[in-house]
């Protein structure tokens, strides 16, 4: 590669994403990347949005483990691997797998997680601190429930005094005024905090409003 070669490369346009976008049109959807690093399989996977594609990385600095890991990745999907120059000839190869059912996953399916109110029969509260709101039975009112921590909720720890994480007092008034206008109660008049709510950075408050 020339002086004239590198001064062009970074002087005009790649075209990269127009490239690839020309290649899923196409009905390419293998993308394999050789080079030092991966660098490109990113912007890969950004192009081709929601369709699904294979993109492989095959090297990194100081290490082969990436190349045998792109090849196998390969041949779970589909693709043809020669592994004749990668590994010694010691043995006769053996088709794998041994059973006809060829590329079939057989690892575990992940038991289904629960990650929003609904999930345990709760409505979703639609509040940063209250993330959770169910009617209580015979008509005995409403109950909002949250939780409090430090940690997803840093802007807690810039209410400290002497040293002490509290609950700012209008975040109570956010709380009351929440709850209030889910019940047909959207107007608070007075409000009285007889012990400040104090917050450990290590551990979490539970909500029950």
């Amino acid at each position: 590669m020339t002086a004239d070669y590198w001064y062009d490369n970074l002087r005009h346009p790649v075209q990269f994403q127009t490239a690839t976008e020309a290649l899923l049109r196409d009905g390419h959807t293998t993308f394999i990347e050789v080079s030092p690093h991966p660098v490109l399989i990113q912007p890969i996977e950004e192009t081709a949005d929601q369709r699904e594609i294979i993109a492989l990385p095959t090297l990194r600095r100081d290490t082969t483990d990436q190349l045998v890991t792109a090849l196998a990745t390969a041949h779970t999907h589909g693709l043809p691997v020669n592994w004749a120059p990668l590994l010694p000839a010691v043995a006769p190869p053996v088709d794998l797998p041994t059973y006809p059912f060829q590329r079939q996953r057989y690892w575990l399916h992940a038991p289904t997680t629960i990650s929003d109110a609904t999930d345990l029969g709760q409505t979703t509260a639609e509040h940063p601190l209250l993330a959770a709101a169910i009617e209580l039975p015979d008509q005995q009112g409403h109950l909002f429930t949250g939780r409090l921590t430090p940690t997803t909720q840093p802007w807690l720890t810039d209410h400290a005094v002497t040293g002490t994480v509290l609950l700012p007092g209008t975040a109570y008034v956010d709380l009351a005024l929440h709850a209030g206008h889910h019940t047909g109660h959207p107007h608070l008049d007075e409000l009285t905090i007889e012990t400040p709510l104090a917050l450990d950075p290590d551990t979490s408050r539970q909500l029950r409003t």
